[in-house]
């Protein structure tokens, strides 16, 4: 039994949950709308709760208010019908129709009435989920903001390697430097996924050889003597540097995004419950509304 529960864990949870790092939490950590929410609803929420005993007392007594008129109009309905026997055989049909017609709208303002009493005195149930949500979303921004590296914060992955592009552009007297960086993380990257390999990277389907850090001259295009060309499928220098460059800023930004892995997964599953909590609220005001609408 242990034995399936531990192979459960390793092929469906623990493989799910190393999938889980900053670059999946950034698109939800930076929308700054989700932040602005959940503070408002942390606030007013308890002030809701707060004052909400005195505006259960005022329900009450509206509700005290509205029975006790309903009661009247149900003892005036029940007069009209007591009159309407004392007639009956004495006066003509028209003043018994008149009576009868007079009871009928007494006893529907009755039922109008009753129906107005409030029935749910409590906090609503879509305030509270809303509370907790907001709660929720205010960790996981808690978390977020406090342990996301600074890398993943500041860029995504696209803007990364924008910037590394720019950085070590081939004007550069950095371009040595930059290519030395990808080649590091190349290797970090090769080092941790059994699969890679620091020297021949796969781009564009194309298994793309690139020198290692020691040998950042292996780059440059060798001299051809006169008469002699390239092989097919050769890369020329600029493009393997380009390449270089572009695969090692994944690589780095891959290696930023594993760091506290553990802020990271709780960071997501408070922005999870959040989530499920909102969609619990949607549901059931979809289904007030549908009530509402007669559906």
């Amino acid at each position: 039994m242990l034995n399936g529960v531990k192979g459960l864990y390793d092929r469906f949870i623990f493989k799910y949950l190393q999938r889980i790092s900053w670059t999946l939490i950034r698109a939800i950590g930076e929308l700054s709308i989700l932040g602005r929410v959940s503070f408002l609803a942390l606030i007013f929420v308890p002030m809701l709760a707060s004052a909400w005993p005195a505006i259960r007392v005022g329900v009450t007594g509206y509700n005290d208010s509205v029975t006790e008129l309903s009661n009247e109009i149900q003892r005036g309905a029940e007069a009209l019908h007591d009159f309407r026997g004392q007639l009956e055989g004495g006066v003509g049909e028209s003043l018994i129709d008149e009576v009868d017609a007079a009871e009928k709208k007494v006893q529907g303002w009755s039922k109008k009435f009753e129906s107005m009493a409030v029935d749910e005195q409590n906090l609503p149930l879509t305030m509270a989920f809303a509370f907790f949500a907001a709660a929720c979303v205010t960790i996981g921004q808690l978390l977020y903001q406090s342990n996301v590296p600074a890398t993943v914060r500041k860029y995504d992955e696209e803007a990364f390697i924008e910037w590394m592009h720019g950085r070590y552009h081939d004007k550069t007297p950095d371009r040595a430097d930059g290519l030395r960086r990808a080649c590091e993380y190349l290797k970090v990257i090769a080092d941790a996924k059994p699969e890679r390999n620091a020297n021949f990277v796969k781009h564009h389907n194309e298994m793309i050889w690139i020198p290692p850090k020691d040998k950042i001259e292996w780059f440059e295009d060798v001299e051809l003597e006169d008469g002699e060309s390239y092989p097919e499928g050769y890369v020329p220098a600029a493009e393997r540097e380009r390449i270089a460059l572009e695969e090692g800023a994944k690589a780095e930004y891959w290696y930023h995004a594993q760091k506290s892995k553990g802020y990271a997964r709780a960071c997501f599953f408070a922005y999870a419950i959040g989530m499920i909590l909102l969609g619990v609220i949607l549901v059931l005001q979809g289904i007030n509304v549908a009530r509402a609408a007669g559906l």
